[in-house]
């Protein structure tokens, strides 16, 4: 595992509900953007990219920045497109 799937992995478990409950969007938001830029360069991750998207589609909605929220949902399903899940 990279460097980069252990740090989705740390924010998912164990720091992704505390940002959320405490209403710390931006940083959320900040933390998965990185990620997901990283994670990109490589097609094992595809997954972890999904979890990405899915946790900026939140917070950007508890934001209510819903534009971009529907941006993020709208590159996960395409996502979720190009590798045949459904």
């Amino acid at each position: 595992m990279g460097k980069y799937a252990q740090a989705f992995d740390t924010i998912t478990n164990n720091i992704n509900d505390f940002l959320a409950l405490r209403g710390y969007n931006a940083i959320h938001i900040e933390l998965y953007s990185q990620l997901v830029q990283l994670l990109q360069q490589d097609k094992d991750e595809q997954w972890r990219i999904v979890g990405a998207f899915t946790a900026l589609g939140n917070a950007y909605t508890s934001l209510r920045q819903y534009q971009q929220a529907i941006d993020y949902c709208q590159q996960l399903l395409n996502l979720r497109k190009e590798t045949g899940d459904k």
